[in-house]
């Protein structure tokens, strides 16, 4: 069951690995249960885990993403957040778009990040059990605020929002900057425009594996130049 204890989480994605015994079932006709399903994951050999992921949003589509709250949307050459705390969207605070079949547990990752209003937009990564609503998944989250001047690491965990390390730094709306993360077991890194020695340095070990994706809260930002590594 997903947090709100009224519908399940995604149905995780094809194959999966199974031991369980086959079973015959008898299906109803969609809507006349209140626990519904209308996507079944196939048994089979998983997927290996740590392939390496790049987008640069030439001729990438929106179909390849599974997307939490806001509009995101691409156009020349990157991927947007168009919904800001001012629009009175559905799930805007906190929106995130995670990349359909990534798994990463020790990784490099890499964007270019500008920030267009208000607000912090970045990177999530390790993510899991992902749905609607700002806290609402498992994972970290590497957040830049052009406003504020400060880049922040932090996790949602337990549905809070937990800060494990933050840095000012002089940071102008509408100016684009590179942000690379290492995440090596529970030893976090981030680089900050090509920095030789990391800005931040934490160690955490609460989620370990996960998901990659974008993420703004309250802001609008358009996200680059992806590159994930195992």
């Amino acid at each position: 069951m997903a947090y709100n204890k009224m519908h399940a989480f995604e149905v995780p994605r094809s194959p999966v690995a199974s031991s369980e015994q086959t079973e015959e079932i008898t299906l109803t006709p969609f809507g006349s249960e209140n626990i519904r399903i209308s996507n079944f994951p196939v048994i089979g050999t998983p997927e290996s885990a740590g392939k390496p992921f790049k987008e640069n949003f030439e001729n990438a589509t929106v179909k390849d993403w599974l997307l939490y709250g806001g509009s995101w949307f691409i156009k020349d050459g990157a991927f947007h957040a168009a919904s800001n705390k001012g629009s009175w969207g559905y799930g805007i605070h906190g929106s995130k778009a995670l990349a359909s079949g990534t798994m990463f547990k020790n990784l490099t990752y890499q964007a270019t990040v500008q920030l267009n209003s208000k607000g912090n937009a970045g990177l999530i990564f390790r993510v899991t059990d992902a749905v609607l609503g700002a806290d609402m998944y498992k994972g970290y989250y590497l957040g830049i605020d052009a406003e504020t001047g400060v880049i922040e690491l932090g996790k949602s965990s337990d549905l809070k929002w937990v800060v494990l390390a933050s840095q000012k730094q002089k940071l102008e709306i509408g100016k684009s900057y590179q942000i690379k993360i290492e995440a090596i077991d529970n030893e976090i890194k981030v680089y900050f425009n090509g920095s030789a020695s990391p800005l931040i340095s934490v160690k955490d070990d609460e989620f370990k594996y996960g998901m990659v994706g974008v993420r703004a809260y309250d802001s609008t930002a358009s996200i680059d130049n992806l590159l994930v590594k195992e």
